[in-house]
């Protein structure tokens, strides 16, 4: 597990896991053993979910992805019907490695915090020499949406007691929705960026190809899908 942060003390640590800081928002949680046994699932379903779909496509290459990954590849990477071009391959495959190495790091760290309106998680990135801490953090660039890169240093990953005790696919998606902008610098798209939790659907039209290519909750949602499609799972 994780070292974890968390902004109360009545919040429980998941099996393996450890407190080294108390993070505060101001709220104390009074439902620790519900976000624990979430977190733990969560995070478990998101690196499951990782390593199933890179050992797919590392072992069948291109040529030889089944249909249960054209299919989610088709509807959150817009990708054609018959599958991902090569360029389109190696992208997908990049930022899941990327994200699979992060997570699996012995020095990732996840900060538990009380839901603050619509929010679920986020990563913050820093610029310059900020004076906030700058353990736990992860150089990389940050990607607005809109093309203008910018060098930066990713903070940890932020999951809210409402993301965490949602569905555990919706807590894995987020989960791998997190760790893509940690650790493989992906962006969000605004609505269009962002799925339904029920039907999955993108909230709102207009999301490109390019931008599906780098938007975290495509990221999140192909590979959990994919993972449950593997293994006769519930999809919603």
């Amino acid at each position: 597990m994780p070292k974890l942060y968390f902004s109360g003390g009545n919040l429980k640590v998941p099996e393996g896991g450890q407190v080294h800081v108390q993070y505060s928002y101001g709220a104390v949680f009074k439902s620790g053993e519900t976000v624990r046994e979430g977190l733990a699932d969560a995070i478990n379903e998101g690196r499951l979910a990782l390593d199933a779909i890179i050992t797919h496509m590392q072992n069948q290459g291109l040529s030889g992805v089944n249909d249960n990954f054209k299919r989610w590849a088709t509807r959150y990477m817009l990708v054609d019907n018959a599958g991902p071009s090569q360029e389109e391959f190696n992208t997908i495959l990049a930022v899941l490695k990327l994200t699979n190495a992060g997570v699996n790091n012995a020095g990732l760290s996840i900060k538990v915090y009380s839901s603050k309106g619509s929010s679920r998680g986020y990563v913050t990135t820093y610029f310059g020499n900020s004076a906030a801490s700058k353990s736990h953090r992860t150089p990389g660039m940050y990607n607005p949406g809109e093309g203008d890169m910018k060098s930066g240093v990713k903070g940890d990953i932020h999951m809210s007691v409402g993301g965490i005790k949602a569905k555990q696919l919706i807590s894995a998606k987020l989960f791998v929705h997190e760790a893509t902008h940690k650790f493989a610098n992906t962006a969000d798209f605004g609505e269009k960026g962002y799925t339904n939790d029920g039907t999955g659907a993108f909230r709102e039209s207009g999301l490109t190809k390019e931008q599906a290519l780098m938007n975290a909750d495509s990221y999140g949602r192909l590979a959990v899908h994919f993972y449950r499609g593997e293994n006769n799972m519930a999809q919603w």
